[in-house]
């Protein structure tokens, strides 16, 4: 482990698995402490209670990052790894879309502005960065992508690195239906108080979320053929066994 590696606060979203802390320690060579997600009537609400303590770094983890594939793991290694090169960075922050134009620090809000709202994205912040503003209380989702943009308009830089994971959930909030009234109404409220800035990087913003749509719809056809090959196996043993009781 590197000693003068920043400690990271690690929130998660659910309880985790006790070895937690000591695997993500190893893996990101610093100290690293987990809690679990505050409760609180919001999502932002819930972020900034989760954040006692003085560590100077802070992610944000659902269950698919610590019990899903490499990559989660992998774009939480290279972001403490950024942030302790380059201690300007306020952020680091991906989509899952693998955008290869937009690797490394983050000059306009095209990136920002073109990941979905209403979804989670990896994010290693650093505390000062959210000391500055925190995160909006009042939406009920949309606040990741929010406070990015809130710190981008006070020039504090970030950086956008790869990530192969599609994510569709916003976090704290799995059950929040993307087509509610309150989920709409949060996405309205954050493209209206930044609205110079998606408006400056449209069209950057759509092909982004083209993209998005299109990674979305390529791991839907790859569960749908996962689904057929296992019914077709299903069939093909239900074929058996009557072949066997005859």
């Amino acid at each position: 482990m590197n000693v003068a590696a920043e400690p990271l606060l690690a929130v998660c979203e659910s309880a985790p698995p006790p070895t937690l802390a000591a695997s993500l320690a190893q893996l990101c060579g610093r100290v690293v402490r987990v809690v679990v997600l505050a409760d609180a009537a919001t999502p932002g609400a819930r972020r900034n209670r989760s954040l006692d303590g003085d560590e100077p770094l802070l992610t944000f983890l659902t269950e698919s990052d610590w019990a899903g594939g490499l990559g989660d793991r992998v774009f939480l290694e290279r972001a403490c790894a950024l942030l302790d090169r380059e201690r300007a960075l306020g952020w680091v922050t991906a989509m899952g879309d693998g955008a290869a134009g937009w690797f490394g620090r983050v000059v306009p809000a095209a990136p920002v502005c073109a990941r979905p709202l209403l979804a989670h994205a990896p994010l290693v912040l650093r505390r000062s960065a959210w000391q500055m503003h925190g995160f909006d209380a009042s939406l009920m989702c949309g606040e990741e992508a929010e406070l990015l943009l809130r710190l981008h308009e006070n020039g504090v830089e970030g950086a956008w690195l790869a990530d192969p994971a599609v994510r569709a959930a916003p976090f704290g909030r799995p059950g929040l239906d993307p087509l509610s009234d309150e989920a709409e109404a949060a996405t309205a409220t954050v493209i209206a108080r930044h609205e110079a800035l998606f408006f400056d990087q449209i069209a950057d913003a759509v092909v982004g979320r083209e993209r998005w749509v299109k990674e979305l719809v390529r791991e839907s056809q790859d569960l749908g053929r996962l689904i057929a090959a296992a019914e077709a196996e299903l069939l093909a043993l239900d074929d058996e066994a009557r072949r066997l009781h005859t």
